[in-house]
């Protein structure tokens, strides 16, 4: 067995380790963004909600009524 031979095979045995690492990395990836579109998802009820409440608070020529108010105050 000669030189290149040996060093191929060294080469092809430690890159083995890393291709799981990486195709663990991905995997975790795919969750966490899978997590996020539920996530996203479960929240997005409530945004309308939110947004007629803002828009409640704002009153011509008063755009800092919502800095100033807690979202659930009445004006």
């Amino acid at each position: 067995m000669d030189l290149q031979h040996r060093l191929t095979g060294f080469a092809v045995l430690s890159a083995t380790w890393i291709a799981w690492v990486l195709v663990g990395l991905s995997m975790g990836g795919v969750a966490v963004a899978l997590q996020r579109v539920i996530y996203l998802i479960s929240t997005s009820r409530n945004m309308g909600k939110l947004k007629a409440q803002i828009r409640g608070l704002l009153r011509p020529g008063d755009l800092y009524l919502p800095v100033r108010c807690p979202v659930d105050c009445r004006p």
